[in-house]
């Protein structure tokens, strides 16, 4: 699969992109619950004992707390910048692109 910049994506940037658009409360209510019940599956596939799967993406990219504020807050400026211009803002293009700056 590809990315709007042609980036390929694999199965666990698919899950990055659901965590990110979560943390910014961008996660449709049905995708965060099939989520919820392959939480096994995925905590299995990834090596993690973890209850949650947003807890299996936060360790396995590293994440601290810190940094999901400072993303979180990222989203927030974001927003209020493109208010202030009268711009909507796509979060999953947002969220493509922190991953694409990060990779």
């Amino acid at each position: 699969m590809a990315t709007e910049d042609g980036r390929q994506t694999g199965p666990f940037d698919k899950l990055l992109e659901s965590y990110l658009l979560w943390m910014i409360d961008e996660l449709p209510a049905s995708q965060a619950k099939a989520l919820q019940d392959m939480t096994p599956k995925i905590a299995e596939a990834l090596g993690h004992r973890s209850s949650s799967w947003q807890e299996i993406v936060k360790a396995e990219v590293g994440f601290t707390d810190d940094d999901v504020e400072e993303l979180r807050s990222m989203w927030r400026r974001t927003l209020d910048k493109n208010s202030e211009m009268r711009h909507l803002v796509d979060p999953h293009v947002w969220v493509e692109r922190v991953i694409a700056t990060n990779n």
